[in-house]
């Protein structure tokens, strides 16, 4: 009987213990259900709603896990309104950009939850955003000094802050459209992968510039293409960055002209394998908008200039690299900038015109203290630049360049060496300019100095040959094409010309570099030119009279006398030091 009772008082209190149980999952299941519900509406009260609003903002369902803190957010969507994109054309609203972009899920990991429903801060240790696809509408000729930023356009006043953990974009794509350019891609680019080791925002940065605060970034992404730089195309294969070791890396760029812009003006192409660029100041960009680069190295490009026919040009006036140099529209210093194994062609052809063409080969190039604002600039207030070259990929040039980015005439300075160098080989720029061939000869070296302007180029030119011997030609001014040998005038030339120039003798001839500046010839064909004028006169000492005026001879000559003096006196001041 007493065994009866106690299995009867075992039963009850089970029971009881089972009805409790239930009844505490019962209401645990419904809190975390009103929790779930709560959450959900919570998150969803952090995006900007107003139907006024510049953007429309969807998604099909938002899913929390409570006990992870793990949130999905299923096929969610942020597309401008269209009144806002045909405004912006019409330039109708203060609007600088707005975006348009879609992805299938994305995930928030490990949120706050109670702390985010009692504070509403939101800390989640990690953000995965797969399969992005997005568009950015740009218009720049609008001053947007009091435009809101997008991401304020996009959360509401219910924001108070985010700190993110990892955030990650995986698979991502995107496009730039200028709105002036209707539908057109000024920009696209595919394969972006981005991750973020934190994020951190809040409603007071939400209202600045700067929206964001971001540390230890790494981004890639493949196949760029970018027209927004007029008649020209810019594409990479891939860009990638890592904030740990501060630099970006762009493989294989290409800047590729429109049809246009080859008919019918002067234009650069350029192939690179790749450009790295390292030391941003980050600081300086951000709080002063100056851009403040430590290197630039440029890794084996090869340039490509074309010069079209003369009468198919279009009357474009040239500016020389110091003027270049200040109409950059953004403060940009760069501590160092180096060019290495680059490769260079040069073209200038046509219809009724002479074909020049020559190359160089392993150009080795070191930039020093480049600014586009004088303050920015070491004490000298120039920018210098170095290079050693092989023309024709067989002969060593040595040059050295100065540009005083204060000086108001936009000068600039040269001082270069050409080593040995077969005479022939200046045939494809002489021969149909001159119309004379050369047969024979050696320039054992070449000196030189340029000193040029807004208005003049003049310098000095030496030349050690030897074996000179030249022919004069008859050239059919059609297609330049067939050259005849002219006898009495290949007598003529031989007879001005010296056969020799041994800086040893007292017969050595000094050139003098000296050409009037045509501001419609590239800085390259204006001292290209210049340097002709030195050969000439070295030459053919006869040829000073009809290139440099009586004045200036005068004025040359005393100054080589000055320097002849000067290297003398510091030859034999080396010789008794040794």
């Amino acid at each position: 009987m007493i065994a009866s009772g106690k299995k009867k008082y075992t039963i009850v209190i089970l029971s009881l213990l089972g009805i409790i149980t239930l009844l505490v999952v019962v209401f645990f299941a419904k809190i975390n259900t009103v929790i779930e519900m709560y959450t959900r509406t919570k998150l969803s009260s952090l995006i900007e709603q107003d139907p006024n609003s510049i953007y429309h903002i969807q998604y099909d369902s938002l899913i929390v896990d409570i006990y992870s803190g793990d949130i999905e957010v299923i096929n969610f969507s942020v597309s401008p309104r269209k009144k806002i994109i045909d405004s912006m054309r019409m330039h109708n609203i203060p609007r600088k950009l707005v975006i348009d972009f879609k992805m299938g899920d994305f995930m928030l990991d490990n949120l706050e939850i109670i702390d985010f429903l009692i504070t509403g801060d939101i800390e989640l240790d990690g953000v995965l955003f797969d399969d992005v696809d997005g568009s950015i509408y740009v218009n720049d000729t609008l001053d947007i000094t009091n435009s809101t930023t997008v991401s304020d356009d996009i959360l509401s006043n219910s924001f108070i802050s985010a700190l993110l953990h990892d955030v990650q974009i995986k698979n991502g794509s995107f496009q730039w459209f200028k709105t002036d350019l209707d539908t057109v891609k000024a920009l696209s680019l595919d394969n972006f992968n981005l991750n973020i080791e934190e994020l951190y925002s809040d409603s007071t940065m939400m209202k600045k510039a700067r929206g964001v605060q971001l540390s230890e970034i790494k981004f890639r992404f493949g196949n760029f293409e970018n027209r927004l730089v007029k008649n020209y195309t810019i594409t990479s294969e891939r860009i990638s960055f890592d904030s740990e070791e501060n630099i970006y890396s762009i493989l294989y760029p290409k800047m590729i002209p429109s049809d246009e812009k080859v008919a019918t003006q002067n234009y650069l192409s350029l192939h690179v394998k790749q450009i790295d660029i390292a030391g941003i100041n980050y600081d300086s960009l951000i709080y002063k908008n100056i851009l403040i680069l430590n290197k630039v190295n440029i890794s084996s490009p090869k340039f490509t200039y074309i010069r079209p026919p003369q009468k198919l040009q279009k009357d474009t006036l040239r500016e020389l690299p110091a003027t270049t140099f200040k109409n950059i529209p953004f403060p940009l210093h760069i501590d160092t900038l180096m060019i290495d194994h680059g490769v260079f062609d040069y073209l200038k052809h046509g219809y009724g015109e002479p074909l020049v063409k020559f190359d160089i080969h392993q150009i080795n190039i070191d930039g020093y203290n480049f600014s586009t604002d004088p303050d920015l600039m070491d004490e000298s207030k120039t920018f210098q630049v170095g290079g050693n070259v092989m023309f024709f990929n067989e002969t060593p040039v040595k040059m050295d360049f100065t540009f005083p980015i204060t000086d108001p005439y936009n000068s600039y300075d040269i001082v270069g060496t050409i080593d040995t160098l077969p005479a022939e080989n200046l045939n494809p720029i002489i021969k149909n300019s001159f119309k004379i061939r050369v047969l024979s000869g050696t320039f054992n070296k070449m000196t030189y100095t340029i000193h040029g302007n807004d208005t003049l180029a003049q310098g000095d030119f030496e030349v050690d040959y030897t074996g000179l011997k030249l022919e004069a030609l008859k050239i059919n001014e059609k297609d330049f094409t067939d050259t005849k040998r002219k006898g009495f005038n290949t007598f003529l030339v031989n007879t001005l010309a010296k056969k020799k120039n041994d800086p040893e003798k007292s017969s050595f001839t000094e050139g003098i570099i000296y050409l009037d500046r045509d501001d419609h010839l590239t800085f390259l064909d204006f001292n290209l030119n210049a340097l002709l004028s030195g050969l000439v006169t070295s030459v053919i000492p006869e040829a000073k009279g009809f290139i440099v005026p009586k004045e200036e001879r005068k004025a040359m000559r005393q100054d080589q006398r000055i320097k002849k003096k000067k290297q003398r006196e510091e030859h034999r001041e080396e010789q008794k030091g040794q």
